[in-house]
């Protein structure tokens, strides 16, 4: 199950990238109180996605057939786009509907921005979703009924569906009696924005009383990303360079 929700996560967060268009990275991030503390995923406009999941600590590995609900206890979906340039912004909403998807529908009712539904499946191996958003639309001739009809349609979309069939054969079976627009598809692959720079950068907001205690300790820092399991390796005299200047040491990636 657990690997079932991080699919899900992983084309929720796919989906909601392109269709906000931001030149930056957008990230969903899960928190529960349950099993399953934590669920992450993070995606950027060139197709780059990393995810992670994190069970709380001394918890049994849950049943195949739990619950989402069960498996988070609940807790929160926080939402962050953060752009190259301009503001950071985040929005925060509670678990309190019985699937990912239903909980990122609140958020965006919640925000009061479009109307927006999803539909999400994944089964280990594969994922897939369906985002439908409703448009703003100024023209003076315009289908009072056509965002109601589309959700209705989308309703009686099926997880095998999802997972199995062609974009293209899913929308003529859900739309076959509307006019559909096909773009061009859109490649994803996993990439991880993990860097020395950023990993010193968190080590410097441990403070100077921490990092000398580690190093009294252990002789040296040493890290890993848990996204792509790159090491990190962090010296006495590069922790030294970091308090002084503030900034990463030259790279020593193990």
């Amino acid at each position: 199950m657990v690997n079932r929700l991080l699919g899900e996560l992983l084309a929720a967060v796919a989906l909601l990238t392109d269709t906000v268009k931001l030149d930056g990275t957008l990230s969903i991030e899960v928190r529960g109180k349950g099993t399953l503390a934590l669920l992450m995923a993070e995606s950027n406009p060139g197709g780059e996605l990393r995810a992670i999941a994190r069970l709380a600590e001394n918890a049994p590995m849950p049943a195949d057939d739990a619950s989402f609900l069960e498996l988070l206890g609940g807790g929160q979906i926080m939402i962050t786009l953060d752009p190259r340039e301009g503001h950071r912004y985040q929005g925060i909403v509670a678990l309190d509907h019985d699937s990912l998807a239903g909980c990122l529908a609140a958020y965006f009712a919640q925000s009061e921005q479009l109307p927006t539904r999803l539909w999400l499946a994944a089964d280990g191996q594969r994922a897939a979703g369906l985002l439908l958003q409703r448009m703003p639309d100024e023209s003076r001739n315009q289908d009072l009924d056509a965002w109601d009809r589309s959700v209705m349609l989308a309703e009686t979309v099926k997880e095998e569906e999802l997972l199995g069939l062609a974009p293209e054969a899913l929308l003529q079976r859900l739309y076959h009696e509307e006019t559909v627009r096909i773009f061009e598809p859109k490649s994803l692959r996993f990439g991880c924005t993990c860097s020395r720079e950023r990993i010193a950068s968190a080590l410097l907001t441990l403070g100077e009383a921490e990092l000398r205690e580690v190093l009294a300790e252990h002789g040296s820092i040493d890290t890993q990303c848990h996204f792509c399991h790159t090491a990190y390796h962090f010296d006495e005299v590069d922790v030294e360079a970091l308090l002084v200047e503030g900034k990463a040491p030259p790279a020593q990636l193990h």
